[in-house]
């Protein structure tokens, strides 16, 4: 950005912020107006804000003309030049099965074919016929089938 233009930008957004500061004593202005049943009363508001506020009012218009001029200014500058952007990596962790990971630095091109993830655990669930999940270490023989129910283990028939 030039220097011209961030100096207007700055500019632009300090008017704006005193716009903001200042948005009560018009929202007040306004509530007061419109609570007044005749013009007698309207007048009476009108003269008795302008007296407490009338400086904050005759700023305000002074700064939304400032920011137009501003805006003017701004839209007759030249672009700015396009900035070159650079390639961000993407960092990924790669899972080692250890509690800390190693990290690799890809590129968005080598990213559209990721690898496989392979997880190395000492420990995986396996599903066996009662739903419940059953811990086999890598130590034991995984195609072991599970104990059979005993047949004492049937539902007792319905009493009458």
């Amino acid at each position: 950005m030039s220097d011209r233009r961030e100096q207007i930008e700055n500019e632009i957004t300090a008017l704006k912020m005193l716009l903001s500061d200042t948005d009560y004593q018009v929202t007040k202005y306004a509530e007061g107006l419109t609570a007044c049943s005749t013009q007698k009363e309207e007048n009476a508001f009108r003269e008795a804000f302008m007296a407490q506020y009338g400086d904050v009012i005759a700023s305000r218009v002074q700064w939304r003309q400032r920011i137009n001029e501003l805006e003017e200014e701004r839209e007759a500058l030249p672009p700015d030049p396009e900035p070159e952007i650079e390639e961000t990596p993407i960092i990924e962790e790669e899972d080692t099965g250890a509690e800390t990971g190693t990290l690799n630095i890809v590129t968005e091109e080598e990213d559209e074919n990721p690898p496989e993830i392979v997880h190395d655990t000492e420990e995986e669930e396996t599903e066996i016929d009662d739903g419940e999940p059953e811990i086999v270490h890598d130590d034991e023989e995984e195609d072991e089938e599970p104990e059979a129910e005993t047949e004492t283990e049937q539902d007792p028939a319905p009493e009458e």
